[in-house]
């Protein structure tokens, strides 16, 4: 067995960096050369077009899977600010060992630490902060400010125990704009818990800069005591989820390729969204993929990765941007007239270590023009061309071309912050010749090709490509995917639907 980098971020930093160190990855990163060697490919194999998969298609309408949406534009009114100071160096610590590993290693990239606001965290005390001012028609509102010195965007973590099912809830960003609004009911269905025992945090949507004004109506006739909402803790995100680029490590390797560079892969694009989201004591970024199922039902399926995705708690902070790519080739700036963002979160429907599958169905408004995309139901000969569309590092989006090397059977621990492969069969191997992947890249989509159309055969788990390795002289680390067609007989057919010579009849489907 060998020993390769996992896709996760690590528990324990320090030991995750020497033990990425030991095997040889991690090089690249915005000083690596860039430029490709010679590359020995393997003889090509074409992928049988009668192999079972699911057709992709387009969004040509709006679809919305939920009530979520933004208030007209205005400025919160007055309000008690409560603030925190810049991140110390304590928190810095760990940050900084996972991101001095650059380029390479396409795990899930830290962008925010969790932090607590302890002057919020208790009702009463929350309470005596809030000033309230009678409304026009009887209600009341109350304002609350919370900063965190330093930070690209805040997203804060509610514990909401009670609340009027009419009373709203107002986000605004720092310096006046269009807030986001949100009802009792909206938030009493994620972020309800027991008043004396475990809470499951509300997060509310990335908002730019470094602080936020919280607003609080009141309907007329409902009291202020109603009112059981606490503000236990903060993100603080030194990446604003909307922006590229971080104080660390400002961009992704050079040998990356531009997917606006590459005409033949824009249908595929607009199938892929940079993902972020809070799990634990962090916020992380991850690529996902829209899933077309048999019926072309507009049902919102996002496939991504275990290790990205594995709970409920962090599906339900999800947030997706969407065409989140550059203006024009290799020009870096992100295209913000058509880049957009989807919020509310997402049910997780399935998530299995054995091939690291997620399997989400979003919430939100899907932008018009997105693509579901197609499924390819059976695994891809060795030698098959393939294709991957990812964020690495966040950035806008990349591509990378290579071949099909083999087949794996991979498990990881976590803790430890590794994976090991051997001979099986449930992960692809690839082997790149353009491009690559890195932090940020960790679920992202492995396309195979049937007649010049791309189909999803498999999601990203683990590897060692990086830029570094073009300086060899030949393409010889490798990444890892977790097979979609496995995935699928094991369960995801239950939402994809049947398809014939798949290995799921109408009656069920067996491994």
């Amino acid at each position: 067995m060998r020993s390769i980098s996992y896709l996760i971020r690590p528990w324990f930093p320090l030991a995750a960096a020497l033990l990425l160190a030991s095997c040889g990855g991690g090089g690249g990163g915005g000083q690596d050369g860039g430029a490709p060697g010679a590359v020995t490919p393997l003889p090509q194999t074409t992928i049988n077009s009668t192999l079972p998969r699911i057709e992709p298609y387009d969004l040509l309408l709006p679809g919305s899977f939920a009530s979520l949406r933004s208030a007209s534009a205005a400025i919160a009114e007055g309000g008690t600010q409560v603030r925190l100071g810049p991140l110390t160096a304590a928190e810095w610590a760990g940050v900084a060992v996972d991101e001095a590993f650059p380029g390479g290693q396409p795990r899930a990239r830290q962008i925010g630490l969790n932090r607590p606001v302890s002057p919020l965290s208790a009702a009463d005390d929350l309470h005596a902060l809030l000033q309230w001012r009678v409304l026009p028609g009887g209600g009341q509102a109350a304002t609350l400010r919370v900063r965190s010195d330093g930070a690209a965007a805040l997203r804060l973590g509610l514990a909401v125990e009670g609340l009027p099912p009419t009373a709203v809830l107002r986000i605004f960003p720092a310096g006046g704009g269009e807030p986001l609004e949100f009802t009792g009911a909206e938030l009493m269905v994620d972020g309800a818990g027991p008043r004396n025992g475990p809470r499951t945090l509300w997060w509310s949507p990335s908002v730019r800069g470094d602080e936020v004004a919280l607003e609080f109506v009141l309907r007329a006739g409902q009291e202020p005591s109603a009112l059981r909402v606490t503000v236990p803790q903060v993100s603080h995100l030194w990446v604003d989820p909307g922006e590229k680029g971080s104080p660390l490590r400002a961009k992704a390797g050079t040998c990356n390729v531009d997917a606006s560079c590459q005409p033949g892969a824009q249908d595929d694009a607009r199938s892929v969204a940079r993902m972020a989201f809070v799990d634990g004591s962090a916020s992380y970024l991850c690529t996902g993929t829209l899933m077309a199922d048999v019926q072309a039902s507009g049902t919102p399926y996002l496939l991504s990765a275990n290790h990205c995705v594995s709970n409920q708690a962090a599906a339900r902070t999800l947030e997706t941007w969407w065409f989140y790519q550059s203006t024009a080739c290799d020009s870096g700036a992100v295209d913000r007239l058509r880049m957009q963002r989807v919020i509310g979160g997402a049910t997780l429907l399935h998530a299995s270590t054995a091939t690291d599958v997620s399997f989400m169905s979003l919430r939100g408004t899907l932008p018009v023009g997105v693509r579901f995309a197609g499924s390819l139901l059976a695994v891809p000969p060795v030698g098959a061309l393939v294709s991957g569309l990812h964020h690495p590092s966040g950035e806008p989006l990349k591509y990378s071309e290579g071949q099909v090397y083999g087949y794996k059977t991979c498990t990881g621990d976590a803790r430890s912050g590794s994976v090991r492969c051997s001979t099986g069969d449930s992960f692809i191997e690839v082997r790149w010749n353009r491009g690559t992947t890195e932090l940020g890249s960790s679920g992202s989509a492995l396309f195979g090709t049937i007649e010049s159309r791309r189909y999803v055969t498999g999601q990203l788990y683990a590897g060692r490509a990086s830029c570094a390795d073009y300086n060899s002289g030949a393409i010889t680390q490798e990444d890892y995917y977790g097979r979609l067609d496995i995935s699928y007989r094991s369960k995801l057919h239950e939402w994809l639907g049947s398809v014939p010579g798949a290995g799921c009849p109408t009656a069920g489907c067996a491994p």
